[in-house]
């Protein structure tokens, strides 16, 4: 749950399950990307000043106890768990992006951008860092909620639940999503934890695996997830998922190649 003020806020009643939005004058108060309720306490009149809307206490007091009270479904599909971390990660790809071109060459996000281009591409441009920093952040939050034996998952934690069989994305995720994260990105990255953490994730990893056939559902999420959070990149970079069997002839077809030609 959380109420937003002063935000670009197009995308949030999607992606943030129980939602108010408000100018401090009118409150609006979404659920599942609909409106359920609007209150206006004042309106501002022709001389600046304020006209106090006669029930406009009694009828705020009502929508916070309604918001509070609102019981957010437990997500368990893969499809509707892709869709709603693809637009938190629309969000906070957004939030970053703002918050890089507010802030000047020595700020944090300009620092781990350099560090990104030392190690991993050079020509990283600022949207391709933004993009990168809200998939992994995204993602390194999923594999940790699968492997995780917590019995509240949070993104505090997340770092240490993260297999160490993959040791470059335990770096990579500590780096971007540790102790450091920036303040202005926290509530929307605490919000997907949040989220992970009332999901029932072995109920979308088994559903996952029965329909695909997939022997690794963690990894081969990643194809789902990136088609809700960006159809054409998936399209360009090729994210559509391959046979088991087909892969297994292949590698083994290009072993026996290789050893007798």
């Amino acid at each position: 749950d959380i109420g937003v003020t002063g935000v670009q806020t197009c995308a949030l009643p999607i992606c943030l399950g129980n939602l108010i939005l408000t100018d401090y004058l009118e409150f609006r108060w979404y659920v599942g990307g609909e409106l359920r309720m609007g209150v206006r306490l004042a309106r501002s009149q022709a001389n600046g000043r304020l006209r106090a809307e006669p029930d406009g206490a009694e009828r705020l007091t009502e929508l916070l106890g309604a918001f509070f009270a609102e019981n957010i479904p437990v997500v368990s599909s893969p499809r509707e768990l892709a869709v709603r971390m693809a637009a938190l990660a629309r969000l906070i790809r957004s939030i970053i992006g703002n918050t890089f071109a507010d802030e000047d060459e020595h700020g944090t996000l300009h620092e781990q951008m350099e560090g990104f281009r030392r190690v991993l591409l050079h020509d990283l441009t600022a949207e391709q860092f933004g993009d990168m920093y809200a998939q992994t952040i995204c993602y390194g939050l999923f594999a940790a909620r699968c492997n995780s034996t917590e019995k509240h998952f949070s993104r505090t934690h997340a770092a240490y639940d993260l297999p160490k069989t993959n040791p470059f994305l335990r770096k990579l995720f500590s780096h971007v999503a540790g102790p450091e994260l920036d303040e202005r990105i926290v509530w929307a990255v605490d919000n997907l934890a949040e989220l992970l953490n009332r999901a029932d994730i072995a109920a979308i990893l088994k559903d996952f695996g029965r329909a695909t056939r997939q022997e690794d559902p963690v990894v081969h999420f990643y194809e789902t997830f990136l088609g809700a959070y960006d159809q054409q990149m998936r399209e360009a970079r090729g994210v559509y998922y391959t046979p088991e069997p087909v892969v297994s002839y292949i590698v083994r077809s290009v072993d026996a190649i290789l050893k007798k030609d």
